[in-house]
């Protein structure tokens, strides 16, 4: 969950680059959800605070919160997958 929060707070900042014209690309809007969830509603209200969402995410936002998603939830499973294989044990060398 904190992934998907962090990525969150990624894409806000990036959104907000954008918004000065520090960024000038990726600006085309890829998802529209503001039919479905209205920002200003409770449901909105809600993803907003936990996952920094927009109901208009621009082209970057979006690849940059699943590339985000991709490279550090691998990263972080590739590491519970080598913390749950067991140990090699060592056998004791016959003297």
């Amino acid at each position: 969950m904190l992934i998907v929060v962090a990525a969150g707070v990624l894409t806000y900042g990036i959104h907000e680059l954008q918004d000065a014209g520090v960024i000038g690309f990726g600006l085309d809007t890829a998802i529209d959800t503001t039919s479905v969830i209205a920002s200003d509603g409770i449901v909105g209200s809600l993803l907003k605070g936990f996952l920094a969402y927009r109901g208009m995410a621009s082209t970057l936002e979006v690849f940059v919160w699943v590339t985000f998603i991709a490279v550090v939830g691998s990263l972080y499973l590739s590491k519970l997958r080598a913390d749950t294989v067991a140990p090699e044990t060592k056998v004791p060398a016959h003297k």
